[in-house]
């Protein structure tokens, strides 16, 4: 299937997936998955996510219940609709969390971030100041990040670090849902913790938005 362009496809794509899950619902209570965990505005976390690889759609579900309410999601669709599934390939990340001994770099492009957020940082002229408030921003979605897969960590032993090292705001706020639009940035910083692959942070992730990469080089404390 050729990837989405229009946010608002990407949208109803998700809904429909949650529609199949709610006409199947037996099948889900048995698992304990709630079917709005393939879209609901009061999710925390968007869990499954709609992107693109290489031009084609990309499903992308993270968590061990995500993962198995995609799974069943997908067989159900390979029943109803056999024809339309061609040339699919299945990559799976098995993700250990753990802090790490040396600052790893990463960057994101685009981050959205919620219209409060992006005011506060537009009245900040001070560069420094505005890296402190992303790392604090960034700092906070690491932790809804850390509920969803239910990770904790004694806080006296470990403390989370992020640096920033740009945090430029893009010309053009991009598109989310029904006409709206986000405040977008380009993003580079360094953490102490090992970051998953698949994993997408800030605001309209379900979308696509988001995506954490690794960058090829990390700097030593000291």
């Amino acid at each position: 299937m050729e990837a989405p362009a229009s946010p608002d496809v990407k949208k109803s794509l998700l809904v429909g997936a949650r529609a199949l899950a709610e006409e199947h619902l037996a099948l889900f209570e048995k698992e304990n998955i709630d079917p709005a965990i393939f879209h609901n505005d009061k999710i925390e976390y968007s869990a499954i996510q709609i992107g693109s690889f290489k031009g084609k759609t990309e499903w992308v579900a993270v968590g061990e219940k995500a993962v198995r309410a995609l799974e069943l999601w997908y067989g159900m669709f390979q029943k109803e609709l056999p024809s339309s599934l061609q040339h699919v390939m299945e990559i799976r990340e098995y993700y250990t969390p753990a802090f790490l001994s040396y600052m790893q770099a990463y960057r994101i492009s685009p981050l959205l971030v919620k219209d409060d957020f992006a005011i506060k940082m537009r009245n900040v002229q001070d560069k420094f100041a505005r890296f402190s408030m992303m790392e604090k921003y960034l700092y906070g979605n690491l932790q809804t990040f850390f509920e969803h897969i239910s990770f904790a960590y004694d806080k006296e032993e470990h403390f989370l670090k992020i640096e920033v090292g740009d945090a430029y705001r893009l010309p053009k706020a991009l598109p989310v849902y029904h006409g709206n639009k986000k405040t977008a940035f380009r993003v580079s910083f360094r953490c102490n913790f090992r970051l998953p692959y698949t994993l997408r942070l800030g605001q309209a992730v379900a979308i696509g938005y988001g995506k954490v990469q690794l960058e090829n080089h990390h700097r030593n404390y000291g």
